[in-house]
């Protein structure tokens, strides 16, 4: 999974998407930002980096986290969709040859950092909108194994794809047996 063709990719599912911008270096023209509303969320381009996620208000603070983080370029810029952690759904799939053998929908209580992070508490929810955009993100691909894709719902009620993690879970397996869903 590589975050800086979650765009196209997303286009090619018609899936909402954040505008989006990879900068590669602290020397970078900032131009392509220049039409981005602020805030602006950053995060790190490739996996197991320093830092997950920040929210950047301005074009000043986003000089000062690119210098901070330098050693985590490239890093994905994108307009940042607003919304509490309970606006956080989650679909979790497992495939088989592209063909979705089991879903299954929550949203986030509460994470960590807030709003951004890691699910610190999750419910399991019947969530068929979310579902069906899971669907609809990964059908172009041919799939094998779980598959834990992240939306954030807008003030609007758009869903807006925000973090599709492919090979693994998204790590509330204890929420889903809880459920009672036998995921095994």
């Amino acid at each position: 999974q590589k975050k800086e063709e979650l765009e196209a990719a997303s286009r090619i599912s018609g899936i909402h998407y954040p505008k989006s911008y990879l900068i590669e270096s602290c020397d970078d023209d900032l131009g392509g930002l220049d039409d981005f509303h602020y805030p602006v969320i950053i995060k790190p381009a490739k996996p197991l980096s320093s830092f997950k996620t920040e929210v950047v208000e301005d074009s000043k603070s986003l000089q000062y986290f690119l210098k901070k983080y330098q050693a985590d370029l490239p890093i994905l810029a994108q307009e940042f969709i607003g919304g509490g952690d309970i606006s956080i759904h989650v679909a979790e799939l497992f495939l088989a040859d592209g063909k979705i053998i089991q879903t299954v929908t929550g949203r986030k209580v509460r994470s960590y950092p807030p709003e951004r992070g890691q699910a610190t508490i999750i419910e399991i929810c019947d969530a068929p909108t979310v579902a069906a955009e899971a669907a609809r993100f990964i059908s172009p691909f041919s799939l094998d194994g779980p598959v834990g894709i992240e939306f954030k719902k807008d003030i609007n009620g758009q869903f807006w794809l925000i973090e599709p993690t492919v090979g693994r879970t998204d790590f509330f397996a204890q929420a889903v047996i809880a459920a009672g869903i036998n995921q095994p």
